[in-house]
């Protein structure tokens, strides 16, 4: 059975398959019967089939497979959070200035600092909204745009991994980063963009 994730019910047994396939097996208590299993593409059937004893827990158990094939559909939402080096003494931004300096209309910090973007893949489905409300583009656009942007200086800077945004900002005077909120280190501090972090309400690039 192939897909991201799928249920079957046929002659009173429930399957749940993954394609990617997961690692062990889900317990998952429903009243009073026995865990269904998550079967593997190496599993074969008649180890993780188990039988469902009601069409109750049969609908419970369906709903829930496709609840994570609903999950499993969308590309992971992600908090993007603006970071600079942990002992900046850059300020906190508005939305608004730091759009003009993503797009090369403000040059430089009030302190005469010129401003450095740096990011990983701006094209990435998680990028889209801060690339959206930062250069006011589709991820379609952006990498033309920033190579444009880019001809005379290196406003903004495309690198690998989290890891490098983090190794260049912390080594690049006046340069900020867009990191996923869950891979903030000790490193870095996080601006406030209009004056909320990036699990306050309203927060500008969520």
């Amino acid at each position: 059975m192939t897909g991201t994730c799928g249920a079957l019910v046929s002659c009173g047994y429930l399957l749940v398959t993954s394609q990617k396939g997961l690692r062990g097996k889900m317990k998952a208590q429903v009243r009073n019967y026995q865990p269904v299993c998550i079967a593997t593409a190496t599993e074969p059937v008649a180890k993780v089939a188990k039988p469902v004893k009601s069409a109750a827990t049969a609908a419970v158990l369906i709903t829930f497979s496709l609840f994570l094939a609903a999950i499993a559909a969308f590309p992971a939402i992600k908090n993007i959070a603006v970071v600079v080096a942990a002992g900046s003494k850059l300020p906190d931004v508005t939305l608004a200035e730091l759009g003009k300096m993503c797009k090369g209309s403000q040059k430089a910090w009030p302190d005469g600092r010129s401003f450095t973007l740096v990011m990983k893949d701006p094209a990435a489905p998680e990028m889209h909204t801060a690339v959206q409300k930062l250069l006011g583009l589709g991820t379609a656009d952006v990498k033309t745009t920033i190579a444009k942007l880019n001809e005379s200086r290196e406003i903004i800077k495309v690198v690998a991994s989290e890891d490098d945004v983090f190794r260049t900002v912390t080594t690049t005077p006046g340069a900020v980063g867009l990191v996923d909120v869950y891979s903030i280190n000790s490193a870095v501090k996080v601006l406030r963009v209009d004056g909320k972090l990036p699990f306050d309400v309203g927060y500008a690039l969520k």
